[in-house]
């Protein structure tokens, strides 16, 4: 940049305001008398007892990002200390020469500052670091802690600093990063001293709070979760966004209180030069292990155990089950061969159980004595109303306290590209992992439904109803409006649903807001219907997409936790007399309490949110009858086919009655005929179940690739393949409603 005379303006742009609002905008920086002309770049803010911050630019405009407490008298220009004010009113002052020097100076509240400063900037500093393998390249430097107020809170040096993560560091321009420092040391003020640290980039959220809010609620429920506070990062001077700066999942005081059994074995095994080998335990999985460790305490070891379905080849130790869920070993890294087989074949013992009803067919074990059903039940709520796309493939961790044989869930962890902003996964209903795999069979599992729903009625509801995100908000709004200064909406995240990111910090916050209301609402409602033992309601859908009513409409239980299965299900059809077009269907069923369950005395069932007749009831079974109106299917052939998929005489009269007039007759024949040689062309409907725009539009790809939307070739298209592809020709499936 061209030097300028500095006689004028720093102005002074404040987004550091509450919510994404600027506050004090027009106010200025003037510096007192005593500067020479400089360059905008000569300009640094040194703090009174902290590392220097200097101007940088993005984007063509220069940046004085200020942390909280920040004093503008403390700027230095062109390497002399000018005192300088910050005033209201004029937005440029300019020099004697007319020059005028435009700084944006933005300044954050309410957080830590965290400055890293590289032992050697120039060959080791954070293009270095960022440039090569995460996980190898290791640099040291000196790390300083500054408080909202401005007092320095800690000064140390950091033994080993380096990238980590997957996603993040390979996607996201923002990189994570780790530190372990040359002293343990309470970073987080919480009481707990530790050497290894996180500075996690939240690059893909666009509201900086998904992880917060998780971890925070984690540790409300009491579940094992490190603890964290949203920072500033200054990297070598330079302003770098809004991290968390959090402890790392692993064995230690305050964090996991287990025994640490890594570091009783790395006391006498060099584990980083040993080699790894693989082997299958008793029941045919393979492990791998670290060759030369002799060890083999079992039940008597404690086991740190994370699902890692993506990245487990890249560790050194790891385990796996019959149905090909891998676990990497995070504590014992020195992993012996005994241990390795041993802690396999009880997560197999856990996973047999599961697929047998509960029991572990070989020792007779309920399956609630292997794993911990309350830690799990707080565990999948979280993950469940934060829709967190990785968990149960990833970035889930297990615990095994030492002489017990029982598996805890937690410590929970990563949660930022959580709340529905994945691509396939946005929405607030539905769940990710119920119906998948353990977590499949434990929702099944009356035992387990009855924590769950406790869990969420007298823990997890209460504390959600509560929330408050304006208070969350107001803790980061004046960093959040630094950090989205320099960085993207989604951190430019590849599966992020772009319908879920939008333009400003607000908006997004809008979209989280909205989000965790209908979450809630979705949660309140299904988890009502987890039964247990006893049964004392069940909830059907019965919906149809085509005119043949009773060869393809559906009738299903709604929620697979209300534990009953349907079956003897018998059609009657009989014409409707209030809709010409439609038949009244009248069906029986019969209800079956799955087993170990019992139907309630007052059991009720529902049709689409309709009360249904029960013809009668035992603990066992009920027998349903309901009446319902849908349209008619009636062959009309023309030519040799069928168009009865597409047309039907009594509705197309009825709602075509200017082509009634125009023909001057309502013959069942011609009306047929003018419907077949003109109505599709002109995108008349025939039926209640087709309408022509709609199912251009529900497969408009291949309606344009092959047909370009002509409306008579897609109709073909529709009457050949309807029932074959299960086609639907109307916006949405039909729902109707169950007659008294």
């Amino acid at each position: 940049m061209k030097k300028a005379a500095l006689s004028a303006l720093i102005l002074l742009v404040f987004a550091l305001a509450c919510r994404g609002f600027a506050l004090g905008e027009g106010s200025s920086v003037v510096p007192e008398k005593g500067y020479e002309a400089v360059d905008t770049l000569d300009i640094v803010y040194t703090p009174a007892d902290a590392p220097a911050i200097t101007v940088q630019m993005h984007e063509g405009q220069a940046y004085l990002f200020l942390p909280s407490g920040a004093q503008v008298e403390a700027l230095t220009i062109g390497g002399k200390s000018v005192p300088c004010t910050l005033t209201e009113g004029e937005n440029t002052i300019r020099d004697a020469l007319g020059k005028t020097l435009m700084l944006t100076v933005m300044q954050s509240a309410n957080l830590r500052s965290v400055y890293l400063v590289s032992e050697d900037a120039e060959n080791a500093g954070r293009a270095f670091v960022e440039a090569n393998n995460r996980h190898t390249t290791v640099v040291q430097a000196e790390l300083t802690i500054v408080n909202a107020q401005g007092k320095t809170d800690y000064r140390g040096v950091i033994q080993q600093l380096r990238g980590r993560g997957n996603t993040t560091w390979w996607w996201g321009a923002k990189k994570p990063y780790q530190l372990k420092l040359e002293k343990k040391a309470d970073l987080l003020q919480n009481g707990h001293e530790n050497r290894t640290f996180l500075l996690l980039a939240e690059c893909f959220d666009a509201t900086l709070l998904h992880n917060t809010l998780c971890l925070d609620i984690a540790q409300k429920l009491g579940l094992p979760s490190p603890a964290f506070e949203p920072v500033d990062l200054y990297y070598d001077g330079v302003y770098r966004g809004t991290y968390l700066l959090c402890e790392k999942v692993e064995v230690r005081s305050g964090l996991l209180d287990i025994l640490n059994y890594n570091d009783l074995l790395s006391r006498q095994y060099d584990a980083e030069n040993l080699p790894v080998l693989q082997a299958d335990n008793r029941y045919g999985c393979p492990y791998q292990y670290l060759d030369g460790v002799d060890a083999d305490n079992r039940e008597n070891g404690a086991y740190l155990l994370e699902i890692d379905q993506y990245f487990y080849t890249t560790e050194d130790v790891w385990v796996s089950t019959a149905s090909d869920l891998h676990f990497t070993v995070q504590n014992p890294g020195c992993l012996s061969k005994a241990d390795g087989a041993y802690i396999g074949e009880f997560l197999q013992r856990i996973e047999n159980a599961l697929q047998n009803g509960g029991v572990e067919p070989e020792t007779g074990q309920k399956v609630s004595d292997l794993l911990d059903f309350q830690s799990l039940a707080q565990f999948f709520l979280l993950s469940e109303w934060s829709k967190n796309p990785d968990y149960w493939r990833g970035s889930t961790f297990f615990y095994k306290p030492a002489g017990e044989e029982k598996l805890y869930a937690g410590p929970v962890w990563d949660f930022d590209i959580a709340f529905g902003i994945r691509e396939g996964e946005s929405g607030t209903t539905g769940y990710l992992r119920a119906d998948e795999g353990w977590l499949g069979l434990l929702c099944a599992m009356p035992d387990f439904q009855e924590t769950v729903r406790a869990v969420w009625e007298n823990e997890l509801e209460p504390m959600l109803s509560a929330l408050d995100l304006d208070a969350y908000m107001d803790r980061v709004a004046g960093s959040a409006a630094m950090n989205f200064t320099l960085w993207p909406y989604g951190g430019g995240y590849n599966n992020i649903n772009k319908d879920t990111v939008y333009g400003t910090w607000t908006e997004n916050l809008d979209f989280l807001r909205d989000y965790l209301t209908g979450r809630l609402e979705w949660m309140n409602g299904n988890i009502a219907g987890w039964a247990g033992h006893t049964v004392s309601a069940a909830a059907l859908t019965l919906s149809y997409r085509n005119a043949d009513v009773p060869a393809c409409a559906q009738l299903t239980v709604t929620n697979s936790r209300n534990n009953v299965a349907l079956s003897d299900v018998q059609w009657q059809t009989a014409p409707d007399t209030a809709v010409p077009w439609h038949n009244l269907y009248t069906v029986t069923a019969t209800l079956t309490v799955a087993d170990s369950c019992k139907l309630a005395e007052g059991f009720a069932v529902t049709i689409n949110g309709d009360p249904v007749t029960q013809l009668s009831a035992d603990t066992r079974t009920a027998k349903l009858r309901f009446s319902f109106s849908a349209p008619k299917y009636e062959s009309a052939l023309y030519d040799g086919d069928d168009y009865g998929m597409l047309y039907q005489y009594d509705y197309f009269v009825a709602h075509n009655p200017d082509i009634v007039e125009e023909c001057g007759t309502d013959d069942p024949a011609e009306m047929l005929d003018y419907f077949v040689s003109s109505g599709l062309y002109e995108e008349l409907t025939g039926i209640e179940t087709y309408v022509p725009e709609a199912f251009i539009n529900n497969y408009y790809e291949m309606m344009d690739a092959y047909y370009m939307c002509d409306p008579e070739s897609c109709a073909q298209y529709y009457r050949e393949n309807v029932v074959k592809e299960d086609l639907l020709g109307m916006e949405q499936e039909a729902f109707p409603d169950v007659l008294p």
